[in-house]
Order: C-alpha cells, then sequence, then structure tokens
C-alpha cells in the first residue's frame, strides 16, 4: 500500500481541530506555519500563522481517501483533473526548507502543472536607507508546481554593511567613474 501527500481542504478556522482528529487516527500530516514578523515591532515576537489558509497536507494510501474525508471539518481534497492531486515529496520537503529558515512569506498563486518539479531561486541584494549604509538581503523563491503557488521570502539582514562617509556622497562615485573613463 503507497502512500502519497495530498491537501485536504477545511472548513475556515478548523485546521487545527481537522489536524488533532488526524493525529488521534495515526494519520501523519503537515500543516506550515508563517512565523510573521511586523515591521514596526519593538518585540521580535513572530505571529503564527497558516501558510495556506484551510489547506493541511496528509500523507496517506488512495484507500484511505474516502476515510479522511469523514473526518469532522474536512471539506474536500484539493483536485486536479478529476482525482485528488498528489503532492511530490519534494514539494513538501521545500515548503519544510522555507518555513524553517525564513519569516514573513508571501504566498502567491502560480499555474498548476503536475509534471514539472519544484524550483528554488535564492538571490542576495543590497538595500539602502538615506546615508545609513546598505543592507545585504538574501531572499528565495520557491516554485511549488503541483499546488499551484510560489513561496517569496526575504531573510533579515545578513549582515549590516557600513559605507564610508566618503562613498555615502553620491558625488562619490560618478567622480570615480569620470577618473576611469578619461
Amino acid at each position: 500500500m503507497s502512500r502519497d501527500w495530498y491537501i485536504i481542504y477545511t472548513s475556515n478556522s478548523r485546521e487545527k481541530k481537522v489536524i488533532a482528529a488526524l493525529n488521534q487516527k495515526k494519520i501523519k500530516n503537515y500543516f506550515p506555519y508563517n512565523h510573521i514578523i511586523p515591521p514596526d515591532s519593538i518585540s521580535p515576537q513572530a505571529i503564527r500563522k497558516s501558510l495556506f489558509k484551510s489547506y493541511v497536507f496528509v500523507y496517506i494510501s488512495a484507500e484511505e481517501i474516502e476515510f479522511v474525508k469523514q473526518i469532522p471539518g474536512v471539506i474536500n481534497f484539493l483536485y486536479w483533473l478529476n482525482h485528488p492531486a498528489i503532492i511530490k515529496k519534494e514539494e513538501i520537503e521545500a515548503i519544510q526548507l522555507i518555513t524553517s529558515s525564513y519569516n514573513n512569506i508571501n504566498v502567491e498563486k502560480s499555474a498548476v502543472n503536475m509534471q514539472n518539479d519544484v524550483s528554488m531561486v535564492e538571490d542576495t541584494f543590497f538595500t539602502s536607507k538615506g546615508n545609513s549604509g546598505a543592507k545585504k538581503i538574501k531572499t528565495l523563491t520557491v516554485v511549488l508546481p503541483t499546488i499551484g503557488y510560489t513561496m517569496n521570502a526575504e531573510r533579515e539582514p545578513i549582515q549590516p554593511l557600513v559605507l564610508d562617509e566618503e562613498m555615502q556622497d553620491s558625488s562619490y562615485t560618478s567622480n570615480k567613474i569620470n577618473l576611469l573613463l578619461q
């Protein structure tokens, strides 16, 4: 009896009760949280919210689908072409990776493609505010094709880079460029 990952759609705000029922019935499940740190918050305390509203991932066999549908709070499974959509293990692992390493994850709908593999793109860029220097920001974009979502996350500044006073002056850069062109 082979098992696969599926998504069950739950009643609004009933995810925790469904998870408790799944745990009681010894059904492996996963409910990813998004740890949100408000930008202007004095306290670094994160607020835990569901990453995918009303979705709970379950690891079951096809024979267990009807049994899971009977759990109070479960509305239905997520379907693709008239069958419960099977979610790739790599997508579950990607979600686990990003939720354990990043806060403030932005989730956007994207195209569903059951043949594509999960893709991850990590990027680093610099941002600056006035004369306070530059901050190195690490971002990660994860495309989950069988679920039809893209997750974008920004890791908090890795290490602040302080610019020399001379470099903060915008004429410094133009003077250096002009010297190089001569």
